[in-house]
């Protein structure tokens, strides 16, 4: 009977071992939430900008508390263990996720390795190790990068990222000597003047006020003064500038009426002027004045017939807003006689004189 008793208490000890609960707290613990699809980082690695893969994946695995399976110091623990099958979850879960962030070719070469920390290892070998031809790419890069049409923060964006790699893929000594200060700020002056260059030339103003200052501003200081003057001017890009060609008005001016007409006529006309910068320039060859052409002459042509060609042809036009201005024109001892604003039509009976004398009058005024 002892026999059996120690074998039923064998097998109560495996079936509690293996029944194990893992607490939140454990670094094998997965959330309901964690599946073989979820996305650490947003853009895989193909083989270029390792440094910033790399702090991606090391940001997002720190935050699933899970760095120590690929650094190595949660080890594989034994087969009888109770920590075995949770280990065992946890290391494929994190391989689903190194292998979600890595394109189609890279991922093909590290499909099969079974070990999280052995696939990080081998992800390091070969991409994270310093050699001159990633240097000189950065370096051809940096010497290139220029502003063009993208502002302040994406081109800011940019080159920033190439310093980052380029401080990535080289191991720089420490310093013993107590010149380490010295050294970084003459880096950061490099940066400076690099980040300049690459500027349009539309910033050569805020560019030469940098330059002057000393000593020099660091990076972010310069950035910041940058975007404050981009704002500016975008700000006053908005504002709204007023067009000389879409103004209109009417004005006139009194004159002495010299001509013989009947007495006691009061006529009150008014005469709208276009101020058009494009028409300004323009000089009549008959009448030798200033916007009037050939088709349009009323010495060449007349008055009544330019007006109704031009009464006609508004007639399709849009109609656009101007200011009206009417003034009066003394022709002598008024009595009572009743004004008209309107242009070009004639009434013996209001006027007392001819339509012949009528034109006379108006071209006279021209």
């Amino acid at each position: 009977m002892a026999p059996l008793e120690n074998a039923s208490d064998t097998s109560t000890s495996t079936v509690s071992a293996n029944s194990v609960t893992v607490e939140p707290s454990n670094p094998l613990y997965l959330y309901p939430t964690d599946n073989p699809g979820t996305i650490i980082v947003a853009d895989r690695f193909d083989g270029m900008g390792y440094g910033s893969w790399r702090r991606g994946m090391l940001i997002g695995l720190s935050c699933k508390n899970k760095l120590g399976i690929i650094n190595g110091t949660i080890s594989k623990p034994n087969v009888t263990s109770p920590l075995y099958e949770p280990w065992c979850r946890c290391n494929d879960m994190v391989i689903a996720w190194i292998l979600n962030s890595l394109e189609d070719e890279i991922r093909e070469s590290v499909m099969y390795i079974e070990l999280t920390a052995k696939l990080w290892m081998d992800i390091e070998k070969q991409y994270g190790q310093p050699n001159g031809s990633k240097v000189y790419q950065i370096r051809k890069a940096l010497s290139s990068i220029s502003q063009g049409a993208s502002n302040i923060a994406s081109y800011f964006s940019r080159i920033k990222k190439l310093w980052d790699e380029l401080a990535y893929s080289i191991t720089y000594p420490d310093c013993v000597c107590g010149c380490k200060e010295a050294y970084q700020k003459l880096e950061e002056d490099q940066k400076l003047h690099q980040f300049l260059m690459g500027l349009n030339d539309n910033y050569s103003t805020i560019r030469r006020n940098i330059l002057a200052m000393k000593p020099l501003p660091d990076i972010d200081t310069a950035y910041a003064m940058l975007v404050n003057d981009e704002s500016q001017c975008e700000a006053q890009a908005l504002v709204p500038s007023f067009s000389s060609e879409s103004a209109s008005f009417s004005t006139s001016v009194q004159k002495p009426y010299t001509g013989s007409s009947p007495a006691g006529i009061q006529k009150s006309y008014s005469q709208k002027v276009n101020f058009n910068p494009k028409r300004a320039n323009v000089i009549g060859k008959y009448c030798k004045k200033p916007g009037h052409t050939i088709k349009k002459c009323y010495k060449l042509h007349g008055y009544t017939n330019i007006f109704q060609s031009t009464v006609q042809s508004n007639r399709f036009k849009k109609p656009t807003g101007y200011a009206h201005v009417s003034e009066t024109q003394s022709l002598g001892p008024t009595d009572g006689c009743a004004s008209d604003n309107r242009i070009g039509q004639f009434d013996s009976k209001n006027y007392g004189f001819t339509k012949e004398q009528y034109e006379h009058l108006l071209n006279m005024f021209q």
